[in-house]
């Protein structure tokens, strides 16, 4: 099952390999200072620069939706990119701010790729905007555009495939050549990714989320208080087992729990949404964990609500600690639409597999 990919508040980690595939350039970090909503958001201090990558399965489809704001425009037509798709090592096209102008520009390829569309209007220094970007790979019947705050500033429509194969399997935020570019504050924010499948065909509770979202705002939730399980044997750093699970940035072997008996839980409860009304056309559980036994060890989300219980694909760990990213697009227990009420009154936790 596909469409919601992934989502990125920024607010509970600091380390950008913590949850993407490759680290970007060191101009990059995780600040406060870049926060749109929440705690923390992602900066670069440079145009130009390589931003962090997040490798996927390959579609042919990619919807990517984050906010942005800059404290200065780019010089220099390679060192202006914000975000790109790219199959393998070949970028398949990027969305950057034209130089001089504030200006969307969607090209084909990578920074030196041909210029398919720009926008008339102009994004302003130090204003936080939300941007969508849109990529349909195809020779002929491709889509590249771009929205900001919903509304449609670029598109093209034909050829917007620039490698022998009609997907993308990595996005990139950031530019796609790295060239030291004017100094400036580039702040991203509020990171979501979808791909072009139907998610509601394999989950009937779930939105399809192969579109546009439209402005949207990733809250991360943190345990405030116990579950109904508390079952795993071993509590270290903390008094509680909520407390071990709480920290932000995550502590690593400083605090945890722990079991190594199969099918023991652990459920917390957790912060609530800072909003009362709200479409939430899906959830991303994140797991932090590892194995300290030798052999096959797993592990599986579960989610808990109104007496019922919902339980994870397995994941595999190993014996570094690794965050284990499930996806739903839907209430699996209420059968529905995620509300803010289920939101608010879930336990999350995990399973020994």
């Amino acid at each position: 099952m596909c469409a919601l990919r992934y989502l990125d508040s920024f607010d509970h980690y600091t380390t950008i390999t913590q949850k993407w595939t490759a680290a970007a350039a060191a101009a990059f970090s995780i600040t406060a200072a870049a926060a749109r909503t929440g705690i923390q958001g992602l900066r670069s201090t440079q145009w130009g620069r390589y931003g962090p990558t997040l490798t996927l399965t390959a579609q042919g489809t990619w919807v990517i939706g984050f906010g942005l704001r800059y404290s200065g425009l780019p010089t220099g037509a390679d060192r202006c990119g914000v975000c790109a798709t790219y199959d393998g090592g070949g970028a398949q096209a990027c969305l950057q701010v034209q130089p001089g102008t504030g200006r969307l520009i969607l090209r084909q390829g990578n920074e030196s790729g041909a210029i398919v569309a720009t926008s008339v209007n102009s994004l302003n220094i130090g204003v936080y905007y939300y941007i969508e970007f849109k990529h349909i790979i195809d020779n002929v019947a491709g889509l590249l555009e771009v929205r900001v705050d919903g509304v449609v500033w670029a598109t093209f429509t034909g050829d917007t495939q620039a490698t022998g194969n009609a997907t993308a399997d990595l996005i990139r935020l950031g530019s796609t050549g790295d060239a030291a570019g004017a100094g400036a504050n580039i702040d991203w924010d509020d990171h979501y990714i979808l791909d072009g499948v139907d998610q509601s065909i394999a989950d009937p509770n779930s939105p399809p989320n192969n579109d546009y979202w439209g402005n949207t705002q990733i809250e991360c939730l943190v345990p405030t208080a116990p579950g109904n399980y508390a079952e795993w044997t071993t509590l270290v750093g903390a008094p509680t087992h909520w407390q071990a699970e709480d920290e932000v940035p995550p502590d690593e072997d400083t605090s945890y729990v722990e079991s190594a008996t199969l099918d023991q839980r652990d459920t917390y409860n957790f912060l609530n949404l800072s909003v009362v009304s709200a479409t939430i056309p899906g959830i991303q559980i994140l797991m932090r964990a590892r194995t300290t036994l030798a052999g096959a060890d797993n592990i599986a989300r579960l989610y808990r609500n109104a007496g019922t219980d919902d339980q994870g694909a397995d994941n595999v760990l190993q014996t570094s600690y690794a965050y284990h990213r499930e996806i739903l697009g839907g209430d699996p227990v209420a059968a529905g639409p995620w509300s803010v009420a289920n939101v608010n009154s879930m336990e999350m936790g995990a399973v020994v597999r």
